[in-house]
């Protein structure tokens, strides 16, 4: 597969088909009910979507508790569970790992790094030294690890699997089985950095991307994340974020349906990691926010929001005005585009994306809603 193509086309052409795909994602993601399993066991039609939907999806380990019930639940769940390690075996034989160390650093390899330099990949500093790079269109591949060789043990554990380090050690390689390989929620950090360090409107007096909004839900995945990246990382990504809350908010009135409810989302998780991380950064509205106490005044919080006109600018740095011919590199160029077809793909099924980690930003949402169509939209 070109590694510059992604995410892959198979999924979005899926999730723009019938029937819509919701009730077999919550299935993969919490168990399935009898019926439900029943139902796909006996459709061929739900039974392709379910066996296209989990080369993509890992299962989880709710779905792995559901398959302990002792009833005709936990039997249906089993099966189902077989179907799909079966059907992600034979669809990826499994992604090789290469362990090498220089001095006294540690670095373990995915076939897929191989094509790249460091610097145009998603990247994550931790605390405790060394980075992980994720490819920035596909951060549910097995990510890059470049750690001191002190750390290397418990951050391979970490972001692959003490089997895989066990490998790693006795060979100089090592398999992940299908399954082993999920996207850790510190690649969503990585990518927010990837997309504000990387988008063509970044730094374009004309077009400025707005980085602040997508700051702001970076530094809510840090929060998540404060072990691995050191509270002064956190509150260095946070710091001066109260204007992106309030556009957040804003945009939450603004826009409706799936994207206004998104924007709720942020508004109020940003009010909450601002509360924890930067208390006297918050305005008494957003304070209302954050605590979920009194009558929110839109109007204040609406007077914070980000200015000048936000879309009207989002757009231009969608679109890449105001960039000279061969100024954005292919990779920005190409994951750029499968991103908004993704999200194009998500949107027009209806399709809840808070479980996947490379789900759209809003400063994205809001830089393609004026955009025209794509050709195959």
């Amino acid at each position: 597969m070109d590694p510059h193509i992604t995410p892959d086309p198979e999924i979005a052409a899926l999730l723009r088909s019938a029937p819509r795909a919701n009730d077999i994602i919550d299935g993969i993601l919490e168990g399935f009910t009898a019926e439900l399993a029943e139902t796909i066991l006996a459709s061929p039609e739900r039974s392709a979507q379910f066996r296209r939907l989990v080369r993509h999806i890992a299962p989880s380990e709710g779905w792995a508790e559901a398959c302990l019930r002792a009833d005709s639940a936990g039997d249906l769940n089993l099966q189902l569970f077989e179907m799909a390690v079966a059907e992600r075996s034979a669809s990826s034989p499994g992604t090789r790992l290469v362990l090498e160390t220089r001095d006294d650093e540690t670095i373990i390899a995915p076939g897929w790094a191989i094509a790249f330099d460091k610097e145009d990949l998603a990247a994550a500093q931790l605390a405790e030294g060394g980075r992980v790079y994720w490819h920035p269109g596909d951060i549910g591949l097995a990510p890059l690890l470049v750690a001191p060789v002190t750390r290397a043990p418990r951050l391979a554990s970490i972001f692959y699997t003490a089997r895989a380090w066990d490998e790693l050690q006795g060979s100089g390689s090592a398999t992940l089985h299908p399954l082993d390989v999920e996207p850790h929620t510190l690649s969503r950090v990585a990518l927010g950095e990837w997309l504000q360090r990387s988008h063509p409107g970044t730094g374009s007096v004309t077009s400025p991307f707005e980085t602040d909004l997508v700051r702001l839900e970076t530094g809510i995945a840090a929060l998540a994340e404060m072990p691995l990246l050191g509270r002064a990382r956190v509150e260095a990504i946070l710091d001066g974020a109260a204007g992106a809350v309030a556009t957040a908010h804003w945009l939450s009135k603004e826009w409706s349906e799936q994207d206004s409810g998104k924007a709720a989302e942020v508004a109020l998780a940003g009010a909450r990691a601002l509360l924890q991380t930067h208390p006297e950064q918050l305005p008494d509205a957003l304070k209302a926010l954050a605590e979920g106490t009194g009558r929110l005044d839109d109007d204040a919080i609406v007077a914070l929001a980000l200015r000048p006109p936000l879309q009207e600018d989002l757009a231009l740095a969608a679109a890449g005005e105001g960039q000279e011919p061969g100024q954005v590199p292919v990779l920005v160029q190409d994951v750029l585009l499968a991103r908004r077809r993704l999200a194009r793909a998500l949107a027009a099924e209806g399709l809840e994306t808070g479980d996947l980690p490379d789900r759209p930003f809003l400063a994205e949402l809001a830089a393609w809603e004026l955009l025209p169509p794509l050709p195959d939209d």
